[in-house]
């Protein structure tokens, strides 16, 4: 009877640890403005880069940030993202996903000449840590793509 409790104990202890990161992909998407699904796709570039997910989060809230400057007529940010020519809003005028965006970010900044001008780019538009982040974006350039592995009904079955 012991061995089946214990049994029990473990198996319910490997079901709480495999939802864990579902429930910080959770939490991280209300903070950055990212959905479940590409904060999972994100998560591979920054496992790729050495990159911590936490990092890669305080640069999606900068992002997030300049992205709503922009939609409201910061004039500053919205020459930036037309630079670039990246669009911060989908065809209905709302905000794009922040995790699609700086995907868009990351293949721009791959496609500079000018590795001064991408760290000064990154800077602007994902805060200080902008250069930091510099190898998790040309990781993510190099992927091209978001990749879930987590979706929001996942996230959600893990409550």
């Amino acid at each position: 009877m012991q061995s089946r409790k214990r049994n029990f104990c473990c198996a319910n202890q490997i079901h709480v640890i495999s939802f864990k990161p579902v429930h910080i992909l959770r939490s991280l998407a209300k903070k950055t403005g990212a959905s479940v699904e590409a904060l999972s796709g994100l998560k591979s570039a920054a496992k790729l880069s050495g990159t911590s997910l936490e990092d890669v989060g305080v640069g999606l809230q900068k992002l997030s940030k300049s992205m709503y400057e922009a939609a409201g007529g910061s004039q500053k940010q919205v020459d930036q993202f037309r630079a670039l020519g990246i669009s911060v809003t989908d065809s209905s005028g709302k905000l794009r996903d922040s995790g699609e965006v700086m995907l868009d970010l990351a293949k721009k900044l791959d496609s500079m000449d000018s590795s001064t001008q991408a760290v000064a780019t990154a800077q602007m538009l994902l805060g200080k840590r902008g250069a930091e982040l510099m190898p998790f974006m040309q990781d993510l350039a190099d992927i091209g793509e978001l990749n879930a592995k987590v979706t929001a009904e996942m996230a959600a079955e893990a409550d």
